[in-house]
């Protein structure tokens, strides 16, 4: 229930932004109107591309129902029969892309009881998006994108000036040392690491961004009982770019040296007067990224896990909305007392929070699945 809040919110969001769009009659680098769905993919080809390089770092919107500046933005809504959200992604499919290829949804929904459509191209580090094959009037190896109101004339290609810029948005050459180690931590493909056996880690295409493994000592959390073997070990990574630590993160090993983490946050929960806690990674998070580089050997292993001890949200309101799960359960306090699994963990080593963490672990799963 509380997620499906999330998801009206999120959508409502959405629909006041486009709205608002549409109120200030005008286009701008990221969004476009159309007064009639696409009926040419010749323009539909073109528009996709040059709202895909844009520079505007945020997601681009071709808004379909509504007139242009020119007629004042009117919102006339769609009819008949029109492309549908296969359409569009099965034509991006089908043409020949340098490499990657934008991401692309299609949502309806409507305004004034008139229904629109809108034509979502997702932001992507992946610029440019070029086609290595002509596709009727598109050409290839032309770099097409949209400055203000404009796109990128057929027969043409954008400024020497603006294909540089995407080029090195790509390989992250104007980010600060931090900045871009976040980035390279989530090209797990090009880390050279082995972690418990080798102290060192480096990103291949650029050696002098290492992670230094610090030494590890023997130590125990409540999760390490939600493990076959609870023996953990615990230490701190330094993350250096040539001889300078930029920022340091605690890892571990649990199971007793089977699977590398990084050490999650800790998050508490008061319930009449006692004192809970679970652990927890924010998804966009170093120390998240960081999880799922070192974390990499072993997810097949910690996938298999009945009880993932390890909670991912998006951001506060997600956590939130888990926490406020939990608390809507009926006879709360007796569930806690009561979780088999909970009571099993308890005998075994006795801390008071391994039955809040059992019924927790089993309540994210139950949430997560919602």
């Amino acid at each position: 229930m509380m997620q499906d809040c999330s998801k009206k919110m999120k959508e409502t969001l959405f629909q006041d932004e486009i709205y608002q769009l549409i109120q200030s009659q005008r286009e701008g680098s990221y969004w476009d109107f159309k007064e009639i769905a696409y009926t040419n993919n010749n323009d539909f080809v073109h528009d996709v591309l040059c709202m895909a390089n844009s520079q505007t770092g945020c997601d681009k919107y071709i808004i379909m129902g509504v007139s242009d500046p020119q007629s004042g933005c009117i919102i006339k809504g769609l009819e008949g029969e029109r492309k549908r959200q296969t359409d569009y992604i099965d034509k991006i499919r089908g043409l020949s892309f340098a490499d990657a290829r934008p991401e692309i949804e299609l949502r309806t929904f409507c305004f004034d009881e008139k229904e629109i459509d809108v034509l979502v191209i997702y932001e992507s580090p992946l610029k440019p998006f070029y086609l290595t094959k002509k596709y009727m009037g598109v050409f290839p190896y032309h770099i097409y994108t949209r400055n203000l109101d404009s796109n990128t004339p057929l027969d043409s290609s954008a400024d020497f000036s603006a294909i540089e810029r995407m080029w090195r948005q790509r390989f992250n050459l104007d980010l600060p040392p931090k900045e871009k180690f976040e980035k390279i931590l989530e090209d797990v493909d090009n880390w050279h690491i082995d972690v418990g056996n080798e102290d060192t880690a480096y990103y291949e295409p650029s050696p002098e961004y290492q992670i230094i493994f610090g030494e590890t000592r023997e130590g125990w959390e409540c999760y390490s009982n939600c493990f076959v073997n609870p023996k953990s070990f615990f230490g701190e990574a330094e993350f250096k770019y040539h001889t300078t630590t930029l920022f340091k993160v605690p890892y571990g090993f649990v199971d007793e040296f089977r699977i590398s983490i990084a050490i999650p946050k800790i998050a508490p929960f008061q319930l009449k007067g006692n004192y809970y806690f679970y652990y927890y990674f924010e998804k966009n998070s170093i120390r998240y990224k960081f999880h799922k580089l070192i974390n990499n050997e072993s997810s097949d292993y910690l996938r298999q896990l009945t009880h993932d001890p390890f909670f991912v949200f998006e951001n506060d309101a997600e956590k939130n909305n888990f926490e406020n799960y939990l608390k809507s359960t009926p006879n709360l306090e007796t569930e806690i007392m009561n979780n088999e699994w909970g009571k099993l963990l308890f005998d075994v080593k006795g801390h008071p929070n391994l039955r809040f963490l059992a019924f927790a672990i089993e309540k994210y799963k139950e949430w997560k699945s919602v």
